[in-house]
């Protein structure tokens, strides 16, 4: 049941209450998301379930960031245990600027250019480094070729939208997971959390068969991280490449693997993420 927004003094009073908490935290846990914050709240608030304080903290937050004079920031990277916004007082944290996502300067999405999909097409998140970008665009491609729409930031992002929120609706739509792993992607923050967050979707690494850190010449490639692991031992300890434990990787993941070739076949990617059950959410 939806309530109606606060009142002025409702809305001034819960904005003093977060401030007030926000200013008592201490470096390294000086953050807290609207979630966090309402469940610490919410005996001040008992007409309220938690689901409706936190939605009126979030609103309530992100007016407050944009007024001249703000006490209260959000970090550039959200939770990550759930990718929610997190907050923090600037007399803690410190002012800095921070930019809303802009999309590059890039043609309309390569769907744009393909046969419109049905409402009830599978969505497949694509998650990578902004550098594998090219890649991506050509996977969207193929996936139209085959009735499967794409989830990529590039294009699903609208201009000043919050990334975290974005991502998360994204995932939660999503009908599996295309992870773009290549030596840039190793590195990437985002890639990390979009990884945490995939609860149990079909996921499947997608690997540039050029990428310098991870082609490998044995035929036939390897077709599951397990075997990548039985090729390339190197890259799996901690102390030669930290990234795979930061990633979650571990040598019970099992994920099926395969090497995208810019002109090659990839029929079989195609094969295999076509015949995947559709569980429409």
């Amino acid at each position: 049941m939806n309530m109606p927004p606060l009142t002025k003094e409702q809305s001034a009073r819960l904005l003093e209450q977060i401030i007030h908490e926000l200013q008592g935290k201490a470096r390294p846990k000086c953050w807290m998301s609207a979630s966090a914050l309402a469940r610490v709240l919410l005996s001040e608030w008992p007409a309220l379930t938690e689901a409706q304080l936190t939605a009126q903290i979030n609103t309530l937050l992100r007016e407050h960031a944009s007024q001249e004079g703000r006490k209260l920031r959000w970090c550039w990277y959200p939770s990550p245990r759930t990718l929610e916004m997190l907050w923090g007082h600037i007399k803690v944290v410190g002012e800095k600027a921070v930019p809303s996502y802009e999309l590059q300067t890039q043609p309309l999405s390569p769907l744009a250019t393909c046969q419109a999909l049905p409402d009830d097409a599978p969505t497949w998140f694509i998650s990578h480094n902004s550098q594998d970008q090219a890649l991506c665009v050509a996977l969207c491609e193929a996936l139209a070729s085959v009735q499967v729409n794409s989830w990529l930031c590039e294009f699903a992002i609208a201009y000043q939208e919050n990334i975290s929120d974005a991502i998360v609706d994204g995932l939660q739509r999503a009908h599996g997971v295309l992870l773009v792993l290549s030596e840039r992607s190793l590195k990437s923050t985002w890639v990390n959390k979009e990884y945490q967050q995939v609860n149990g979707l079909p996921c499947i690494i997608v690997i540039p068969k050029d990428d310098k850190l991870l082609s490998v010449e044995t035929q036939p490639p390897p077709r599951t991280f397990k075997q990548l692991i039985e090729i390339k031992p190197e890259l799996f300890t901690q102390e030669q490449y930290e990234c795979w434990y930061h990633l979650g990787f571990t040598q019970q993941t099992d994920h099926p693997v395969y090497f995208w070739e810019e002109a090659g076949n990839n029929q079989a990617l195609l094969e295999v993420i076509k015949n995947i059950p559709n569980n429409n959410k």
